[in-house]
């Protein structure tokens, strides 16, 4: 189950970053923004409830245990309280919806996909030139520093 939440969120969070640098790369204007406007605005709230019912599963799941000591559970017979104890027993470690190996999905963790959007839009444009175009480097051509390149890195060290 950890590993299915963890496609989910990944994707989840792709799509809400390759949207954002649709929506921020695209002529500004009523037609051309509606559309994926809405669609990013509906992928955030995909990725959001899903932190938020499971945080609610998290909440509850500890909110159990109170719940089963509050109760009459000490008129109840020794089976009874046996299985109650045991239940509050495990009720100390909350239920959680992991995010693979990274921890528990939480309100918190669904809103870092924003994170996403710089990571993936700092890739995109790092392949693309001024204009929009794809760049693409010469293999024959030299490449060579600029000498107030190399003077402006070794001066900021």
């Amino acid at each position: 189950m950890k590993y299915l939440m963890l496609l989910e969120y990944t994707l989840s969070s792709l799509n809400v970053a390759s949207v954002s640098i649709q929506v921020t790369s695209v002529e500004p204007s009523v037609t051309s923004l509606a559309f994926p406007i809405i669609y990013l605005c509906l992928l955030v709230f995909q990725v959001f409830v899903l932190g938020w019912y499971s945080n609610e599963i998290k909440m509850q799941s500890l909110a159990l245990g109170d719940a089963a000591y509050k109760s009459q559970w000490y008129e109840q017979n020794d089976k009874v309280k046996k299985l109650i104890l045991m239940m509050i027993m495990r009720s100390q470690r909350p239920l959680v919806l992991a995010i693979g190996p990274f921890g528990a999905m939480t309100t918190q963790s669904a809103l870092t996909a924003r994170r996403h959007f710089s990571v993936v839009r700092d890739f995109t444009m790092s392949f693309l030139d001024h204009e929009g175009g794809l760049l693409v480097r010469n293999p024959h051509e030299e490449f060579s520093l600029n000498n107030d390149v190399v003077a402006g890195l070794v001066n900021d060290k």
